[in-house]
């Protein structure tokens, strides 16, 4: 990231070494409409672009994702290359969903109809995983556009979505509560959705007793004052 600075590519910030969190997305997404993800050329980068793309799916933000060439992190890069070279790549940097299909494919292949169902399945587990994009025009053209590569029909690839959606638990139970659906009591519904929050309020303690942890190492000096006030 300062190697960049120095190039002159201004508008770059790191995530300090952690591995990127919902928390970064959410605030990536104040400050920018369109976000390129560059990672290291090795295989720990291109798997790290791959498992990126779930966390900004459901944000209402341009991913893009660039992986450098010749197994380069972005220093040697710009050593090797410049910062000329370097802004070209972002300027053509793929949509992390392009990404994540094309990695797909070199996985499964497309050649045969199985190949092409295990493509699919795995494609729409990741909507599946993104509740946010449940019933929105973007999770409609994404759908649209996954059965048009996958030459199967746009109603199928739909019957095919509501499975992975089905083995989502927290999203399962708010789908029934919104439609009415549901052949369980109201008592065990409000159980399963109570249990859904308190687990995102862990994780979330979780986050901030990390962040805690951070500062304590970081800066020793106030562990009298955190122990005192915590």
């Amino acid at each position: 990231c300062i190697k960049a600075h120095q190039a002159g590519v201004l508008n770059a910030v790191a995530t300090l070494g952690t591995a990127l969190t919902e928390q970064h997305v959410a605030f990536l997404k104040r400050l920018a409409e369109r976000v390129v993800l560059v990672y290291d050329g090795d295989d720990a980068g291109k798997n790290a672009a791959v498992k990126a793309v779930e966390k900004f799916l459901a944000q209402d933000v341009d991913l893009r994702v660039l992986t450098l060439p010749e197994s380069l992190d972005p220093d040697e890069f710009l050593d090797a290359h410049g910062a000329g070279a370097f802004e070209s790549l972002i300027s053509q940097a793929p949509e992390a969903w392009d990404v994540r299909y094309r990695h797909c494919v070199s996985h499964f292949g497309t050649s045969t109809v199985t190949a092409r169902l295990k493509v699919l399945d795995e494609m729409l587990g990741l909507l599946a995983n993104s509740p946010g994009l449940n019933g929105t025009t973007k999770e409609n053209v994404l759908v649209a556009q996954l059965a048009q590569r996958l030459a199967i029909t746009e109603s199928d690839a739909r019957r095919q979505l509501r499975e992975p959606r089905g083995r989502t638990a927290s999203a399962s139970v708010m789908r029934k509560v919104t439609a009415g659906e549901s052949t369980e009591s109201p008592e065990l519904i409000a159980r399963r959705a109570a249990v859904v929050s308190v687990q995102q309020r862990q994780r979330t303690d979780d986050l901030l007793e990390c962040e805690l942890l951070q500062l304590l190492f970081t800066a020793p000096q106030i562990i009298g004052w955190v122990r005192q006030e915590i």
